[in-house]
């Protein structure tokens, strides 16, 4: 009797485990390819023709508040 209850605690743990090893490689899949919005939608997945070009004011993210570069991604 004992056997048995050893024999099927090993199976449960090694289907579970296998489950678990299942799902963690099914997250690391690739995504499927990107397809285009709907025709209702695809207006707003572009900025408007007058911002196109314009980026705004906006300091570099490479560059630290005391002018310094970064240098490395370390930095």
């Amino acid at each position: 009797m004992t056997m048995n209850v050893i024999a099927i605690t090993r199976w449960v743990t090694l289907t579970v485990a296998a489950f678990g090893f299942a799902a963690e490689f099914a997250n690391t899949a690739e995504p499927p390819e990107a397809s285009n919005p709907p025709a209702e939608l695809a207006g707003f997945f572009a900025p408007p023709e007058k911002y196109r070009s314009d980026f705004g004011g906006f300091r570099s993210p490479l560059v630290f508040a005391d002018a310094a570069l970064v240098r490395t991604p370390a930095d």
